[in-house]
């Protein structure tokens, strides 16, 4: 949400009409472009643009692919935008539209740009792969299973996509099925970590928690810097009391990947555990520079700052951890109190 300010007023001008904005005066300085006719509606609908595309919007998808390839999404997004409205029927545009969104974490978007490209290309393979992901991300298991297991069946000798589909399948409690899946994996791709690591979750969900750190102890041979193996590794060794060895997978897990919040939150309980707050605090706030919209680790830090008698930090992360609250309340509890 962006506000410009003129005198004492305040306008708030909405993310979606921005965007359309710029690609209207985008379309407007396109000498090649036919005819153009540009409709902003005021709920949000998508600008419409008639006419023929005589070499612009190719241009817009090929500038937006290679800004894609060099990391450079956020510049990415309005040549795809531009693409996808100037080549509505190109299934590449709306993929890579959807793929960008999906790395900046705009999943609605990215869902529905991946369903346009897959109801041009129903064999879209890249679209099927990254709505999968995204359908998992959203929580929408079945969604997920589908279009991985419609990707299996157009490549049935492609591993991800056998770990992919396996990986849905647990999650819908569908473990022998899923198991099947991830073996094939494993039979196309012996030496794949992913799949063994998914096969140490699939165990750990099924409650045989030997079976799992076996499979996770598998995948870090293969890949000793694999941080969701090593975390998950360590996650087990603490269930089972072993706080000392799981302190060394958490140490390993974050060590690959110093970003990887989830490690970090561990290592600082398997910290406390041991009676190390010293080591434990610091690991909570790098979590909460990575996770900062999560209540839960301003709690844990307030609890800390108290015992460690840092009054006015114990303050500031209670206010963090209620305003957090507050704010992620869901919407039918809010509803209930009006």
């Amino acid at each position: 949400m962006t506000t410009t300010t003129t005198g004492s007023d305040r306008v708030r001008v909405p993310l979606w009409l921005r965007l359309r904005l710029r690609l209207l005066l985008r379309l407007l300085r396109l000498r090649r472009v036919a005819f153009c006719a540009a409709l902003l509606a005021l709920g949000g609908r998508p600008l419409l643009v008639l006419g023929e595309d005589t070499g612009a919007g190719l241009e817009a998808l090929k500038k937006g692919q290679r800004l894609v390839e060099v990391g450079r999404v956020d510049e990415a997004e309005s040549e795809l935008a531009l693409a996808a409205n100037l080549r509505p029927s190109d299934p590449e545009a709306h993929y890579g539209l959807g793929y960008v969104w999906m790395r900046q974490g705009k999943l609605l978007e990215s869902r529905e740009s991946l369903e346009r490209a897959l109801r041009i290309d129903p064999a879209h393979r890249k679209a099927l792969m990254k709505l999968g992901l995204v359908q998992a991300k959203l929580g929408d298991h079945a969604a997920a299973e589908r279009a991985f297991g419609a990707l299996v069946r157009l490549e049935p000798g492609d591993p991800v996509a056998r770990k992919n589909h396996g990986g849905a399948l647990r999650d819908l409690g569908r473990f022998e099925e899923a198991r099947a899946q991830l073996e094939a994996a494993l039979e196309l791709q012996p030496d794949y970590a992913d799949a063994y690591h998914a096969l140490g979750l699939l165990e750990a969900r099924r409650g045989d928690r030997a079976a799992a750190l076996r499979m996770h102890e598998a995948a870090i041979e293969i890949e000793p810097r694999h941080a969701d193996a090593l975390n998950q590794a360590g996650v087990l060794l603490a269930r089972a009391r072993r706080t000392e060895a799981a302190v060394l997978y958490f140490q390993r897990a974050v060590a690959a990947e110093p970003g990887h919040a989830a490690a970090r939150w561990n290592l600082a309980g398997a910290y406390a555990k041991l009676g190390r707050e010293d080591l434990a605090v610091p690991e909570l706030e790098r979590v909460a520079v990575l996770e900062p919209r999560h209540p839960s680790v301003h709690a844990k830090l307030a609890e800390a700052y108290e015992r460690q008698g840092r009054a006015a930090d114990a303050a500031r992360a209670r206010e963090a951890h209620r305003r957090l609250q507050a704010e992620t309340k869901p919407a039918s509890r809010r509803a209930a109190e009006r």
